[in-house]
């Protein structure tokens, strides 16, 4: 049984290091317009996370927006 959460280990360690290793590479290599790869990634990921969360947060808004105008509609009529 610890020989194979030994090996385990080792398949877990060797992932990590297989990731360290990309990450590294990819922090030297750059696109056609001169930016390293791992930054262009990293601001692409984070570029449509804001994008969802400021599309979410606008809808929330515009419907917060309609009720209380709706509210104020029903009390002008």
């Amino acid at each position: 049984m610890a020989l194979l959460d030994i090996r385990q280990r080792t398949g877990w360690l060797f992932m990590a290091v297989v990731v360290g290793h990309i990450l590294l590479i990819s922090t030297q290599v750059n696109t056609r317009r001169g930016v390293p790869v791992l930054e262009a990634l990293t601001f692409g990921v984070f570029a449509e996370v804001q994008r969802a969360a400021t599309s979410g947060i606008g809808s929330v808004r515009d419907g917060w927006e309609n009720y209380f105008a709706l509210q104020q509609t029903r009390k002008e009529n």
